[in-house]
């Protein structure tokens, strides 16, 4: 997995509003396989799944693609509008229908874990998150 290095792009200025910073840092996500390079609307990435050394890309069409990377990475390019839920998980908060104590509910109906140790972070970002939409 080779994010894209657009520096500019995903270095956050933390002057601007919260909501300014989600469209800022929202290009692609870009990926080698088979020598050719795909890319994927960061807006269109629904969750992201660590399996091993790999990662599940879900997106909001139903399809999903799997490179190798690690979830760690993908996070620190995708920080603003995504949040790390579980050591296993990515999430794009714009598409959380809704919340529990212990799970993110998709628009799709996915259910996603929200880790104890991760779960205030979580929870505060997805508040923040919807807060800034509202304004």
């Amino acid at each position: 997995l080779y994010p894209m290095d657009c520096t500019a792009i995903w270095k956050l200025d933390k002057t601007l509003p919260f909501d300014k910073q989600i469209e800022m840092s929202r290009e692609y996500f870009e990926y080698t396989r088979r020598g050719n390079i795909h890319r994927i609307g960061c807006d269109k990435i629904l969750f992201i799944v660590s399996v091993r050394n790999y990662l599940e890309i879900h997106t909001v069409d139903g399809d999903s693609v799997t490179v190798p990377g690690k979830l760690d990475e993908a996070g620190r390019h995708l920080e603003a509008g995504f949040v790390r839920c579980h050591k296993s998980y990515l999430v794009n908060l714009k598409y959380i229908a809704r919340y529990t104590a212990t799970q993110f509910i998709m628009m799709n109906g996915k259910i996603i874990p929200i880790s104890r140790s991760k779960k205030n972070e979580s929870v505060d970002r997805y508040v923040l998150f919807k807060g800034a939409l509202v304004k």
